[in-house]
């Protein structure tokens, strides 16, 4: 393992380096910072990840703020807001704003440079990939991918599709089909159990500081102490959204109620009419903005061409 020169505690394997004259993907040579053979291409080619990983985690970031300011609507508004609390809420959100369509084609750039940022390290270097790195790749497509069709959608000319009702109706009938038979009760067991898993894990990596090992804070004008604040209140947002879904998740299978299932906006908006809902709904989207501002941070000090 070696130091990729973007902070401590950022360390990535070493790739295999071909002997001269030998054939195939080359990469760095230890010690060198270059590639022994075809040196100019393997550069090339980590300068255009690295460049789709800042513009896709910025994008990231900017999703999540503008969910923040959705739930923050739905807080103040009692969830009379319609827009849902969600990436499909965001597109018909900028949709509605002057020079929307422009908007929706940076943002499904954006989103498709994320996903490909987080890919092409696990393809072009899979020998020398993590499990976990495969792993965050596969989950940065199966939720980025639909938005960038989603845009691409809107580009066409074609509809989005309906507002909160819809989005929580088809969340229902998922779950009403999944109750009908054993194995997509198991399922959906299953799938709550490892929703409150993910949130202990999202709430792990933002309180123990794992969640900073692959950034390099030091060229950053922000005090480390206070990103490391910041990602704590994102990656907690983050657990409670997720603690949320998996219980509904537990409780549609336990009941047996396809209707108990939630998205993430309806699972939300259940929450207001909890004693203190409103508040709380505040400070779930003051998390998501932290996140946001979590992702910027990542965008500039990630080293993206290593996954």
């Amino acid at each position: 393992m070696k130091s990729c020169g973007y902070g401590t505690g950022v360390t990535v394997a070493d790739r295999p380096v071909l002997a001269p004259g030998a054939t195939g993907s080359t990469t760095r040579a230890e010690g060198s910072g270059l590639d022994l053979t075809g040196e100019r291409g393997d550069e090339l080619r980590d300068r255009v990840v690295h460049t789709l990983g800042v513009i896709g985690w910025l994008t990231r970031g900017f999703v999540f703020l503008m969910i923040a300011g959705i739930v923050l609507k739905v807080a103040f508004t009692g969830g009379a807001e319609p827009q849902t609390a969600s990436k499909s809420g965001v597109l018909s959100t900028l949709v509605d704003r002057t020079g929307g369509m422009v908007l929706v084609a940076l943002l499904g750039f954006g989103a498709a440079a994320y996903v490909i940022a987080r890919v092409a390290p696990v393809v072009l270097y899979r020998t020398t990939t993590s499990w976990q790195q495969r792993g965050q790749a596969a989950a940065a497509a199966i939720f980025y991918a639909p938005l960038v069709y989603s845009a691409f959608r809107l580009l066409s000319g074609e509809p989005l599709g309906s507002g909160v009702g819809g989005d929580e109706g088809e969340n229902h009938e998922i779950g009403r089909w999944l109750l009908q038979s054993r194995g997509g009760t198991v399922v959906l067991l299953a799938t709550g159990l490892g929703l409150l898993g993910y949130g202990g894990y999202q709430l792990y990596k933002g309180l123990s500081g794992k969640c900073l090992k692959k950034l390099d804070l030091r060229d950053i004008p922000i005090p480390e102490h206070v990103v490391r604040s910041v990602a704590i209140a994102g990656f907690s947002a983050r657990a409670i959204i997720a603690a949320l879904l998996g219980g509904y998740a537990l409780w549609a299978a336990w009941r047996a109620d396809g209707s108990s299932v939630h998205g993430v906006d309806g699972a939300l908006r259940s929450v207001i009419a909890a004693p203190f809902g409103s508040l709380a709904l505040v400070l779930v989207a003051l998390g998501l903005a932290a996140f946001a501002a979590y992702c910027a941070v990542a965008a500039v000090s990630r080293p993206h061409e290593d996954g």
